[in-house]
């Protein structure tokens, strides 16, 4: 499986997105011909490996942010029970639960602290072979 990376020639300055392969030799720039000699395999290993982590880590973070929004529209809905009522009659008295209103933004709340972190750790490194 190839990975893709971006690589910049030294000779005519290009940038373009490199599908790097463990049995290829060259990576060529397609603008100008320039050659070097592909990166190590134990290079490539690594560069593998964390590409996969950061795919894992922003996953994480985009799952994170939805469950946040799910309890934001919770917390929204009972502030206001109206919302919600679809034109039933509520009793006068009628108070949204307290503590479900203080859960449900806790939650909000770590919802979007795993989403900065994961978010942050997802685009931590960025990876460009100068040839």
């Amino acid at each position: 499986m190839p990975i893709k990376l971006k690589a910049t020639c030294s000779e005519c300055m290009t940038m373009h997105v490199a599908d790097l392969e463990y049995d290829q030799e060259d990576i060529k720039c397609p603008a100008c011909g320039h050659a070097m000699r592909n990166l190590p395999e134990g290079e490539l290993n690594e560069i593998e490996t964390a590409i996969k982590k950061q795919k894992t880590y922003n996953i994480v973070a985009l799952i994170g942010f939805f469950i946040a929004l799910l309890c934001f529209a919770l917390w929204v809905l009972n502030q206001n029970p109206d919302l919600y009522s679809f034109g039933r009659k509520l009793p006068p008295d009628y108070q949204p639960d307290g503590m479900m209103r203080s859960g449900v933004m806790f939650i909000t709340c770590a919802g979007l602290l795993v989403t900065l972190v994961f978010g942050i750790l997802g685009s931590w490194k960025r990876y460009i072979v100068e040839f």
